[in-house]
């Protein structure tokens, strides 16, 4: 067997969306392609890889990375727009619980130490996510706040507006009490990720 430690980055999308907080122990039922084949990888890690960690994260944000990136950032996309003053429209029908991109890192890194130093091979499962359950205009009126913008540039809409062309979960926030828990982490709320990277207006 390998002793190497693996670290899965899974998704949040495993989750069939229909109740708010989701938990390591609930069933995975994904309702799109893209949450299949990561509940797939996850079975196919836990068979194949003893010493391993599965996180299922979130939306990840975080500052502009140093390398030219071909998708558009959602935090970068909501902070040009309500800073310009342009109407946008924003999703407050679907949930989620994001990540600030430096708590993934740090717990990515206690993953790697606490698997490491374990004498017996097991694989983990956490939901990797931050602690608030937030639609994305939840997202924007705190970044709007936060950077004193014109909350009245923020338009609330369904998810059901944009044929995205896929299915997509309604309600996949996640409890993330067993990773703060274990591994001792705690993850910051998207206002503080704001404070950490500079974006609160003074």
């Amino acid at each position: 067997g390998c002793e190497a430690v693996l670290v899965h980055l899974s998704t949040d999308q495993v989750y069939s969306g229909i109740k708010p907080y989701w938990k390591e122990s609930d069933a995975a039922a994904p309702v799109n392609t893209y949450g299949t084949s990561k509940a797939e990888a996850e079975e196919a890690i836990k068979a194949s890889w003893p010493r391993s960690v599965i996180l299922r994260s979130s939306i990840i944000y975080g500052p502009h990375p140093p390398v030219p990136v071909q998708r558009g950032l959602f935090l970068q996309f909501m902070d040009n727009a309500l800073g310009a003053g342009e109407k946008t429209v924003f999703f407050d029908d679907e949930f989620r619980s994001p990540i600030y991109v430096a708590d993934l890192v740090a717990i990515i890194r206690a993953c790697i130490e606490s698997q490491s130093e374990s004498p017996q091979a097991e694989v983990r499962v956490y939901n990797a996510g931050g602690p608030q359950r937030m639609s994305r205009v939840d997202m924007a009126v705190t970044l709007a706040d936060a950077r004193g913008y014109d909350r009245s540039a923020i338009l609330p809409g369904p998810a059901a507006s944009v044929n995205r062309g896929v299915a997509s979960p309604a309600d996949i926030s996640m409890d993330v009490s067993l990773l703060q828990e274990e591994l001792g982490i705690r993850v910051r709320t998207f206002r503080e990720a704001l404070g950490d990277m500079g974006m609160i207006a003074s």
